[in-house]
Order: C-alpha cells, then sequence, then structure tokens
C-alpha cells in the first residue's frame, strides 16, 4: 500500500536528512519491484505513483479509507462542553480546525499567515496534532508564526486528542481547513464531513476529489488565495449550512465496509480464495 509519493517527489519536506530519504527510497522502490499489486487511497495518487513508478494500470488498484464509526454530527451534545473548555475554546464561540500532522508539507506556516489576514476577530484557528511527532515537524517554526502575527490569543495548539474527544471539535468547528501541498486521501477530510463540517481545502492532490461540492478551494501556494476563502465562509454563515449538508452526504461514500470489499477483490484477482465467511 502506497498513500501518496511525496516521500519520493518531495523528500525534503518529509525527512530532515538525506540517511532519512535515501532509505526510504530504497524501501519504496524494492516494495514497488517485488509486489504482484499496488494499493493506494485516490485517483489522484494513483497517477502520481504510475507517473513514478512506470507501472502498468493494471498493477495499481485505488481503495479509498472511511471514517471510524466515532464520526458523526455531536454539535448538541453536553458532552462537548468540558472538551471544549479543556481546549480553552469558550462555548458557542467560532473556530476553524485543522487535524493531522505538523510536518513541512501540510503547509501551516502559510495557513497560519492566510489566517492573520482573512479570519474576521471572532474566529480562533485550532491545531489538533501531536507536537511530540517522530517525523519531520514545523511546530518550532508554527509557534514563532503564531507570535509573529500576535495570535497568541486566538489560535491553540491541542496536541493528541483522541476520537472520542476529537468527535467534538470536528462537529463544533465552523470548518476544517486543510492547506496541505500534497494529500494521498486526506481522511481529516472525511471525519469532519460525517459530522457535518464542510471543508476549506486546498486543490492539490486528492482533496479536490474527496471533499467535491463540500468545500471552498485555494491554492496552497498563495497565501492571498488561503485568505480569501477563509474570509468567503466565515462572511457568508449560509453559505456554510449549505456545505455543511453536502458534507454529509458526501461522508456517506466513503466506509471501511467498502474499502474491506474492494480489498478482498484485490486478493481475489490474486488468486487467493475467500472465506466462506
Amino acid at each position: 500500500t502506497m498513500h501518496d509519493t511525496l516521500p519520493l517527489t518531495h523528500p525534503e519536506l518529509v525527512f530532515p536528512n538525506r540517511r532519512g530519504r535515501l532509505a526510504w527510497r530504497l524501501k519504496e522502490t524494492t516494495a514497488v519491484r517485488l509486489a504482484d499489486r499496488i494499493v493506494t487511497v485516490s485517483e489522484a495518487s494513483r497517477l502520481d505513483i504510475a507517473a513514478w513508478s512506470g507501472l502498468p494500470d493494471r498493477r495499481i488498484r485505488v481503495i479509498t479509507e472511511g471514517p471510524d464509526p466515532v464520526f458523526q454530527p455531536r454539535a448538541l451534545d453536553p458532552q462537548a462542553v468540558p472538551v471544549l473548555r479543556r481546549f480553552g475554546i469558550t462555548s458557542g464561540a467560532r473556530f476553524l480546525l485543522y487535524v493531522g500532522g505538523l510536518s513541512p508539507h501540510k503547509n501551516l506556516l502559510r495557513l497560519v499567515e492566510a489566517f492573520a489576514q482573512g479570519a474576521p476577530e471572532d474566529v480562533k484557528l485550532v491545531f489538533v496534532g501531536d507536537v511530540h511527532d517522530v517525523f519531520h515537524t514545523h511546530v518550532p517554526q508554527i509557534r514563532a508564526a503564531i507570535a509573529r502575527h500576535a495570535l497568541h490569543d486566538r489560535v491553540i495548539l491541542t496536541g493528541f486528542v483522541p476520537d472520542d474527544e476529537l468527535v467534538f471539535l470536528y462537529s463544533l468547528a465552523y470548518a476544517l481547513i486543510l492547506p496541505s501541498l500534497l494529500e494521498g486521501f486526506g481522511l481529516p477530510a472525511v471525519e469532519a464531513m460525517a459530522c457535518g463540517t464542510p471543508v476549506v481545502s486546498s486543490r492539490a492532490g486528492s482533496l479536490p476529489e474527496v471533499v467535491g461540492e463540500a468545500g471552498v478551494y485555494f491554492d496552497p501556494t498563495d497565501v492571498g488565495s488561503i485568505a480569501g476563502a477563509i474570509r468567503s465562509l466565515c462572511n457568508s454563515p449560509s453559505d456554510r449550512d449549505v456545505l455543511a449538508n453536502l458534507a454529509l452526504e458526501r461522508s456517506a461514500l466513503f466506509t471501511w465496509e467498502e474499502s474491506a470489499r474492494r480489498l478482498l477483490d484485490c486478493f481475489d484477482e490474486l488468486g487467493r480464495p475467500r472465506s466462506a465467511k
């Protein structure tokens, strides 16, 4: 399984040193050469893998991901109040939510700058992501950007949040925002949509393919474009509500049950007998 080609095409965004980059390339090249099938998670990733590897279409299968059942609309649940309080979010406050890694390819420095330019004063920005991630991260740079724009009272870094609490942040967020330079799939987008929350999204990689009409899009390399998307949605609550309904409908397209069926079909292609179960 390959989620994307980012570590191969832009290794400097994933690995801080040359040794890590070379080790990953060797591992991936060997695995691709030996595998009878390559499974990936989006059409965008399939095209990238085919271009990188030169493999024919018959060797690559797309099997999308799905949200955990815990992710469903919980905005009216009283259990949400102590979760918000623990992260310093006032009940009823509007906030944009980012969920994911804090590494360079997530493009979070531009997000902080765009938020400073485009978000109304009453809106906060909440980052959910492990600040002690073993992978290459931008945490010091993100903190510096927050300080540079004097956003200490409007930007919150929660650290890791378990799913049974994350569902409340998804459900109460004004929107999820994903500014990534590349995503193989973008599972947080589907999790947010399953909670009835629209997505403000980069046009890069698979995100438009996954989010569809349930999102507002921007150029991830253009701070002005990101700021404009934030401003537009924050100033149009009625548009936000329309997108929220579309998001909930779209999330139904992605389930782990369907993913499992398609993976079993992939195994069957290789001549492995399916269990009677």
